[in-house]
């Protein structure tokens, strides 16, 4: 009789366990259906409509006030099919402008060249010691975020630093 008991005890608490992990698992399911109906509504649309300008508008604004702009060029653009031994490629972008590289996070990041193309300050270069030289890709440049948020931006608080991604 103990036997039969323990048994549908036993049964009990294993239909119990599995229906707590149902109901987690479904909750979870339905927190995710509704996120995703969120992000498409026309709310969140129409809240970074603004945002939604191409960097063709961001450079013909920047023209049409007068400012002296280029677009960033990606490396990959130079990248050709035919493997050819005497090609150069550009290491850094255009020197001296105002530069508009990309909108990640709801605004359009642009950087100011130094005199070789990389994103320091222009008096950077004048100097005959530096703490840190940053040398690497997109990360080290600082794509798609303000100038005192990049990495080199952060050093500079406290150090000299020669940025060349």
């Amino acid at each position: 009789m103990k036997n039969i008991k323990k048994k549908s005890y036993d049964k009990e608490i294993l239909k119990n366990i599995s229906l707590v992990i149902f109901s987690i698992l479904l909750a979870i399911y339905m927190i995710e259906i509704v996120y995703s109906l969120y992000n498409m509504s026309s709310y969140k649309h129409k809240k970074w409509a603004k945002y939604k300008r191409s960097k063709y508008e961001i450079y013909m604004d920047y023209k049409n006030s007068g400012k002296d702009v280029v677009v960033s060029i990606y490396p990959f653009s130079f990248v050709s099919t035919i493997n050819d031994e005497d090609e150069i490629y550009p290491l850094s972008g255009i020197s001296n402008k105002l530069t508009i590289f990309c909108n990640e996070s709801g605004y359009w990041s642009t950087y100011q060249s130094d005199r070789y193309g990389f994103n320091n300050p222009n008096e950077q270069w004048d100097k005959l010691h530096f703490d840190f030289v940053l040398v690497g890709d997109s990360f080290t440049l600082g794509a798609c975020v303000r100038e005192k948020d990049t990495i080199a931006g952060q050093l500079r608080n406290n150090s000299e630093v020669l940025n060349l991604g």
